[in-house]
């Protein structure tokens, strides 16, 4: 067995072992990247389209927030922007006040989920997210973020499996050990019921990983405010955090914290442009 199988398998055993959830592909939205770009870099949005994707909207200028609504409302996207470091202001991380509106972000995603789903999956996409984060907390702009990190939105996306067989991340926020999924399932025949079931366990846990709520909870103990919704993105992707760089640690996807940072800013895309793991 050659060392990096080896290690693979012992992530593997201890990551089952404590119940944490593993990356084990970058999925739909991390293809094979060509080049490194300096941290801090605001870049295009990449033109590459998988045949079930559109491009990514022209850029966007922020028009404001509505009354009563938390957050920017924009039109389109804004560009990818690489962030480094441990998701504060200080190192350059957005605020939650520079955020768009969960209106502005599911109606710009839209046209990405549109290309998989069906117009009733993707309003009960949303119907599910809105129940998830009034009954855990959690807002519903990061569960989003996630669903389009991890599967791009996409209801019919593959069961992701550890590389000893063991370990499922199924459904469209590929959760640890879930059992809702549509994969294999005909285009629009995702039923209601399982839409719900998919967003519960991402946010909610499983009887053998946690959600972004478990997540969220632990990232409170380190930090407040924006920090603390990135740092629960980074748990719910490797499992843990133990300080400094979000795109650092063990099995965690480099990327993973900087894209959602950017999908709570606005931007909109097929696939992440970041490039960290090869900074």
């Amino acid at each position: 067995m050659s060392f990096k199988l080896a290690t693979i398998f012992l992530i593997t055993l201890v990551a089952t072992a404590f119940s944490l959830p593993l990356t084990f592909d970058d999925g739909f939205y991390h293809p094979p990247q060509a080049q490194a770009t300096d941290v801090g870099a605001v870049v295009s949005v990449p033109t590459k389209a998988s045949p079930t994707r559109t491009a990514t909207p022209a850029l966007a200028t922020p028009t404001g927030s509505p009354s009563g609504s938390p957050g920017i409302t924009i039109t389109g996207s804004v560009a990818y922007t690489h962030f480094k470091g441990d998701g504060s202001p200080a190192q350059g991380w957005p605020t939650d006040d520079k955020w768009v509106t969960f209106d502005s972000m599911f109606t710009n995603n839209t046209p990405l989920l549109a290309k998989v789903n069906s117009a009733a999956e993707i309003k009960a996409i949303r119907s599910a997210i809105e129940s998830q984060s009034k009954a855990t907390g959690v807002d519903p702009r990061l569960i989003l973020a996630v669903i389009m990190e991890e599967s791009t939105g996409n209801l019919y996306v593959k069961t992701t499996i550890s590389p000893d067989g063991t370990v499922h991340n199924p459904g469209i926020m590929q959760c640890h050990e879930g059992v809702a999924t549509c994969f294999g399932l005909s285009p629009g025949t995702c039923p209601a019921p399982t839409i719900l079931a998919m967003i519960t366990e991402g946010v909610s846990g499983t009887a053998k990983g946690d959600g972004l709520s478990q997540t969220f909870a632990t990232a409170k103990t380190q930090a407040t405010g924006a920090r603390a919704a990135y740092i629960a993105a980074r748990i719910y992707n490797s499992g843990n955090y133990e300080g400094g760089d979000l795109a650092g640690g063990r099995v965690a996807t480099p990327c993973y914290a900087s894209d959602i940072a950017n999908l709570m800013v606005g931007f909109v895309g097929d696939q992440s442009p970041c490039k960290l793991n090869l900074v």
